[in-house]
């Protein structure tokens, strides 16, 4: 596929309410920012993460190399994260993977940018929202 399709689509910009319509393409790496989280027990007892390292505040994920890169904070910059598996479900780029453990599913709307990550420690998951768009959109 070329880099846009004739199905242009359209993401949110990263900047909390700040919308622009900006077209996607299936072949390129997206940037996103983390919204929000929150981690949960077995109990369904749910509040603010308290990762035993500083949690991701954005990412690069590319499909076509099968990883998703941390860009901050600074001291995890450059952790690479594989893509074990992905597909497409209509407007959503879903994707999944294992590491040390832990299972995590992300889902990317390419419609309008949202991104949904979980990620499961068996007795403990995060939930985490955020926004994407393309790494070939980011400049005015």
């Amino acid at each position: 596929m070329g880099i846009l399709n004739l199905r242009s689509k359209i993401a949110v910009c990263l900047t909390p309410g700040l919308l622009a319509a900006i077209p996607m393409a299936d072949d390129i790496a997206y940037l996103c920012s983390i919204v929000r989280g929150v981690e949960c027990n077995e109990l369904l007892e749910c509040g603010p993460p308290e990762p035993d390292r500083p949690a991701p505040t954005f990412l690069r994920v590319d499909p076509d190399a099968d990883r998703i890169t941390l860009l901050a904070p600074e001291e995890r910059r450059g952790e690479v994260t594989q893509i074990g598996a992905k597909m497409h479900d209509g407007d959503n780029l879903i994707m999944t993977g294992v590491e040390a453990g832990r299972a995590w599913t992300m889902i990317l709307s390419e419609a309008d940018g949202k991104m949904a990550l979980t990620v499961n420690f068996g007795d403990a998951a995060y939930v985490v929202f955020g926004a994407c768009m393309p790494a070939n959109q980011t400049t005015p």
